[in-house]
């Protein structure tokens, strides 16, 4: 029998991976209608500084669990990272990537070297973000089951970026029965998913709502991924669950007062670069067909999408390492 953080990450696991395997093609970046397929997209040209430019993402088939790989904004240059791991979140400062491994907070350089384990809590941690000025993190500790009956309890964690000072965020949110999905807005201020159809700031000392968010489709579910502020704190892109069980998503990009400025049908992990460029995940059926999830860069203030990833890996989580 596994131990019990690998069962509660395994629910996690076929959530995450029926959004993943998604029955739409894939979007243009500034529009809601249909466009041509991945195959068919007009890439737009990459300046030669751009181009030599990383993300890091996760290959969700790799290994039971995943595995974390860097690349170039031109596709060149593929590189695993870590293997067993998932959530990437690089430092402020792009030197680290802090990401999951085994249900534990781990720490490396931003070239795979010298990790090391931070932070442990409950049954699993996971969903590491950075404070902006890199001196802490945010987790998500997630307990099975939870003592109101629930498949599990998810809390909010703050631990310094060398492993002391962990406290638990005891805030209207702690014990909820979905991941809420933290990243930093300012060194005071977290945004999390509160509820069906609504984010919320967090106060990071004391894990109090200062804030909810209603979110333009009412009844909708975020995904249980981190919603991401873009660098002028203008739009927030979110994952949306569009039916019951999340197989099926949508990338949505929200003002702060939750107005929906554009939708990306089948897009999912929304991430921004320092620019304002776009990054997300799109579209792949089911792994079953040979279609696989690429992840896309989408220029600042909408235009057509570039993939950057080949089709040949299942990509998700996309996050910028510049």
């Amino acid at each position: 029998m596994a131990p019990p953080r690998r069962i509660v990450r395994t629910c996690f696991s076929l959530t995450a991976l029926a959004g993943m395997l998604l029955l739409s093609s894939c979007m243009d970046g500034s529009h809601s209608n249909a466009s041509s397929t991945q195959a068919q997209i007009k890439l737009p040209p990459l300046g030669a500084r751009r181009a030599h430019e990383k993300i890091v993402f996760v290959d969700a088939l790799a290994g039971d669990y995943g595995a974390i790989y860097s690349i170039r904004l031109d596709g060149r240059g593929l590189r695993r990272l870590a293997a067993e791991a998932y959530d990437p979140a690089p430092s402020p400062d792009r030197t680290q990537i802090a990401y999951t491994d085994g249900g534990e907070i781990f720490v490396m350089r931003s070239n795979g070297t010298g990790k090391r384990a931070v932070a442990y809590e409950g049954d699993i941690s996971d969903q590491p973000a950075w404070s902006p000025d890199g001196r802490r993190l945010v987790f998500v500790s997630t307990s099975s089951p939870s003592s109101s009956g629930a498949l599990f309890a998810a809390h909010l964690l703050t631990v310094r970026a060398d492993g002391s000072e962990q406290r638990r965020l005891k805030g209207a949110l702690s014990g909820v029965d979905f991941p809420p999905g933290p990243s930093w807005i300012d060194a005071r201020h977290i945004l999390v998913t509160a509820a069906l159809g609504q984010l919320a700031v967090l106060n990071s000392q004391t894990g109090q709502v200062e804030r909810r968010i209603a979110l333009p489709r009412p009844g909708t579910q975020p995904a249980p991924e981190a919603a991401d502020l873009s660098p002028d704190g203008k739009e927030i892109a979110y994952t949306e669950c569009v039916n019951d069980d999340c197989s099926a998503t949508a990338l949505d990009l929200i003002t702060f007062r939750g107005r929906l400025i554009r939708r990306i049908p089948g897009g999912r992990s929304g991430a921004w670069s320092p620019e304002g460029y776009l990054l997300y995940a799109c579209c792949g059926e089911p792994a079953t067909l040979g279609h696989k999830s690429r992840i896309f860069v989408a220029p600042a203030g909408g235009g057509a999408a570039r993939p950057v990833t080949p089709d040949s890996i299942q990509a998700d989580s996309p996050v910028w390492i510049g």
